[in-house]
């Protein structure tokens, strides 16, 4: 049994996929300690650089000293807490949705969203890059998965329209059944057919949960290339084809949009975006996308009640984002109308069966949001570190994959080459890391290079030079 596992992890190895732990001893920053070593690091999802912000260090401390360490309990137990509710409504009232919810991780989000609104009998849709999380809460739901080619906007309505035609063949046969069914109650006498028909299931019931729930899940800014979905378009996909939108945020809470209020206020989807004439140009925007996209017979159909295809159809957004990465503390959140927050609550295993998170931590996110409000500045320099980056990087043997946002993934190819250059970088004192499947496709092996607000535009440079230097050899 043992010598198996042994087998296995050899074999990994061998490929150049073996993973190990190596051991931080410094809090994370741009420059970092590890196994006794110093380090400029370029690989932490820190990207504001709050994770040791001394005002959130206050915060926490302040939280345990007035709510104590632990929860105690899950939160539909005696383990919700005030500091817990609180900073539910500022998350649900920061990226402009009714409610939100906390939970542990971004992973346990998942997990609780995707089976609490689909199962069997539902349909789930989900771009081919998506994150791990994702991939399995739509294993476990028993839904039919169907995946599309990553950002493939034709795709994605194509298995749309085929889930549609086969959705209403299963409805015209449970109509037929049901028809079939009051056929022969009519043979009964009247009092048997009345006690009959209290008891009996609709053809919708009889085939499922109606004709059959369409979830569509994708990141926002995908975690290994660092792009983002094109969430208008995918919106108004979900709008045409009667389909929820769960938009996982992890890599854009904190970092996008107005204030950093994430991909929706990116993109102009949330219920506040921008002012007349921004909302009117990201109207023409988003009409030239969608004719572009070959969804030409909605353009119209989505300006009506005055409202921009931007905002059409923003209660079926569902958002997920992390509270470990920007925030720079820990956990997650769902933000979504009402009625899909309280099915949460009753529905969703990995929020029902866990302890809550510390109450300190919620005391911690909330300057944590304060400082992401007014972080504009930190958000500046952030885009021209990245803006740097890749302009220092142009002429390498390695190219940078197309990305605006603080994630640049250097595409290396080969596992063992992956590996050696990110070894080479550690021994000049540089921590960038080696991404190789299954996490990314075969073939596609890189060094994940991630920015943060806290590096300075000499860290950027060392790290330029350094590679060139290493190309040279």
């Amino acid at each position: 049994m043992f010598s198996e596992l042994r087998k296995d992890l050899d074999e990994r190895n061998a490929l150049g996929l073996l993973r190990q732990r190596r051991m931080l001893q410094s809090p994370q920053s741009p420059h970092i300690t590890v196994d006794g070593k110093s380090y400029l690091s370029f690989c932490s999802n820190d990207y504001l650089g709050l994770a040791n912000h001394p005002k959130l260090i206050a915060a926490l401390q302040h939280g345990a000293e007035q709510h104590g360490v632990g929860a105690g309990a899950a939160h539909l137990v005696s383990g919700h807490g005030t500091m817990h509710h609180q900073l539910e409504n500022e998350l649900a009232a920061f990226v402009g949705k009714p409610a939100a919810l906390l939970f542990s991780t971004g992973y346990m989000a998942n997990l609780g969203v995707v089976q609490a609104l689909v199962g069997k009998g539902d349909t789930v849709f989900a771009d081919k890059f998506n994150h791990a999380s994702l991939n399995d809460a739509m294993q476990l739901s028993r839904a039919t998965v169907k995946r599309y080619r990553h950002n493939d906007l034709s795709h994605l309505e194509k298995s749309l329209k085929e889930t549609n035609n086969a959705l209403s063949d299963r409805g015209e046969q449970g109509e037929m059944q049901g028809a079939a069914q009051q056929a022969t109650r009519h043979t009964a006498v009247v009092g048997e057919e009345r006690a009959s028909t209290r008891h009996s299931s609709s053809p919708a019931q009889q085939v499922g949960r109606g004709v059959g729930r369409k979830l569509v899940i994708t990141d926002a800014v995908f975690s290994m290339d660092g792009d983002l979905a094109p969430l208008p378009e995918l919106l108004a996909l979900c709008e045409r084809h009667d389909a929820w939108l769960l938009i996982d945020d992890a890599h854009g809470f904190g970092v996008l949009g107005e204030q950093g209020r994430g991909s929706l206020s990116h993109f102009g989807l949330d219920r506040e975006s921008g002012n007349p004439s921004e909302r009117d140009e990201m109207q023409g925007a988003a009409q030239r996308a969608t004719t572009h996209t070959g969804l030409g017979g909605e353009e119209q159909a989505s300006t009506r009640h005055g409202r921009s295809p931007a905002q059409q159809g923003f209660e079926r957004i569902i958002c997920m984002a992390t509270l470990g990465k920007a925030a720079g503390v820990f956990g997650a959140f769902v933000a979504a109308e009402q009625v899909v927050i309280d099915t949460l609550v009753n529905h969703a295993r990995s929020y029902i069966y866990t302890t809550a998170t510390p109450p300190p931590l919620a005391s911690a996110l909330l300057e944590s949001l304060r400082q992401i409000e007014s972080g504009d500045g930190l958000r500046g320099h952030l885009q021209r570190l990245i803006a740097h980056l890749r302009n220092g990087l142009r002429d390498l043997p390695w190219k940078l994959m197309p990305s605006a946002t603080a994630i640049q993934p250097m595409l290396i190819g080969d596992n063992h080459d992956a590996l050696r250059l990110s070894d080479r970088l550690r021994e000049r004192g540089i921590w960038v890391a080696a991404i190789r499947p299954p996490t990314v496709p075969q073939g596609t092996a890189r060094l994940r290079i991630t920015l943060s607000a806290a590096h300075s535009m000499a860290d950027v440079t060392r790290l330029i030079e350094t590679l060139h230097e290493h190309a040279q050899e």
